[in-house]
């Protein structure tokens, strides 16, 4: 099984759960504390914390579009390997996060907190809260109210993961896949990283990391595909020099891709 279907059948046997690895896909979408630069370091992040969110077949659709729930419908971004990265804390919406110096709010949420706490005040749940917070998540979701404490009234039911800053020892196995949306570059408050960011990037990565394509794949994510999310795309031609080649690790004969999710 390549990577691409291994994270789509992630997708599908996600559920709440204290595991990372069975919760869901991990995906963080590209914020103003990613470089601007595709060509520079967008595998390092700057910021106390990375904002993430979890994903699994098994969320209730968005109301107003049916689709899977995420912060941007424009940012591309990773699909992280739940193995290589650690929860700090999680929201069941977008509280805000930046706020705090480290990106969760003092004030901590029980592994078993009730939906009317959290949403008056986004307590941050621990790490032995994760189950917890996406049932909260579902439960907001099916009220289909903005919670107290969220600012902005958009319709968006986004769970948000607090991760510990990638290590450089975790990368590049921390990251399972780039991704871009089919949509228009239109929704980014964090700046236009969207698909030609990802194509960029995704080249960048394979260059630095000496990595092919079958190893860590550039994937479509379409968001309202409940039935397959992730679709690979092609990104590398083997003409190519510079920026806009993958490296020539990208034209060898790939080595076992299952390898990404597999946890080496």
């Amino acid at each position: 099984m390549d990577v691409v279907d291994q994270l789509n059948v992630r997708f599908h046997r996600g559920r709440p759960s204290n595991s990372l690895d069975e919760a869901g896909c991990i995906i963080h979408q590209f914020d103003s504390r990613d470089d601007p630069n595709p060509d520079g370091v967008p595998w390092i992040h700057r910021r106390d914390g990375m904002s993430a969110a979890v994903i699994n077949g098994h969320q209730t659709p968005e109301a107003d579009r049916q689709n899977i729930p995420i912060y941007s419908y424009s940012l591309a971004g990773f699909v992280l390997h739940p193995k290589h990265v650690q929860v700090r804390c999680s929201y069941a919406f977008d509280t805000g996060s930046l706020q705090w110096s480290n990106s969760c709010n003092g004030w901590r949420c029980s592994d078993t907190e009730d939906t009317d706490t959290h949403a008056w005040h986004g307590c941050a749940f621990n790490p032995t809260g994760l189950q917890r917070m996406m049932e909260v998540q579902n439960e907001l979701r099916n009220r289909g109210t903005k919670p107290q404490f969220k600012v902005f009234d958009d319709h968006k039911f986004y769970n948000e993961l607090i991760l510990d800053s990638v290590a450089e020892d975790e990368l590049p196995q921390a990251i399972a896949a780039v991704f871009y949306l089919p949509t228009p570059c239109d929704d980014i408050y964090d700046g236009p990283k969207c698909e030609a960011y990802a194509r960029g990037a995704h080249r960048n990565i394979l260059r630095h990391f000496r990595l092919t394509e079958a190893q860590l794949p550039l994937v479509k994510f379409d968001f309202f595909g409940w039935e397959r999310p992730f679709v690979q795309m092609a990104n590398c031609d083997i003409r190519a020099t510079g920026v806009g080649s993958c490296g020539p690790a990208a034209n060898a004969v790939p080595l076992d891709a299952s390898y990404r999710l597999g946890g080496k």
